[in-house]
């Protein structure tokens, strides 16, 4: 607990921006708050198992998954909370929020490119299937690919309005 307290300072008490954006996604959305903040300790968990020990670039790494899904702020509640299948229609808008947290975000001078990517390339897929754009894996930031895999897991094991956890 002493450490995971330790890591919530460091994380939150260097900036300004980073707060303020986790308090708002709290605000609109419990559900993606509880996912953000898993979605980053799994990516800090898996970077390290991949090698990646320098501190600034796992605080780095994050801070932008703890942002992965600010764009879901600009979704209404109602499709993020949504108990049913989603029509094509929601399915279009949900798949705006990477696009948007992209746009808000990219105004942050303290945000470097891969943490950018972050935001914008969680869903793309390493076959080009993937959204915003469809980009092919070798054109994936590798820190997005990484989030890509702890965002799937950690969507897969949670509950969530419209099932159970596995």
């Amino acid at each position: 607990a002493e450490q995971v307290g330790q890591n919530i300072v460091a994380l939150i008490g260097d900036g300004e921006m980073l707060p303020r954006e986790l308090f708002e996604i709290a605000r609109h959305d419990f559900n993606t708050f509880t996912h953000v903040t898993n979605v980053s300790s799994y990516c800090v968990m898996l970077a390290e198992q991949m090698g990646i020990t320098d501190p600034q670039e796992l605080q780095k790494i994050a801070s932008a998954a703890i942002l992965h899904d600010v764009g879901k702020r600009f979704i209404p509640a109602s499709i993020l909370a949504k108990v049913g299948r989603l029509t094509p229609e929601e399915r279009a808008i949900i798949e705006t929020h990477p696009q948007r947290g992209y746009e808000e975000l990219y105004e942050q001078s303290q945000l470097e490119f891969g943490q950018l990517m972050m935001v914008y390339q969680h869903h793309e897929h390493v076959d080009g299937s993937g959204y915003p754009v469809g980009v092919p894996g070798h054109e994936i930031h590798p820190w997005a690919r990484m989030l890509a895999v702890v965002d799937v897991f950690d969507a897969m094991t949670a509950k969530r309005p419209y099932r159970r956890s596995v």
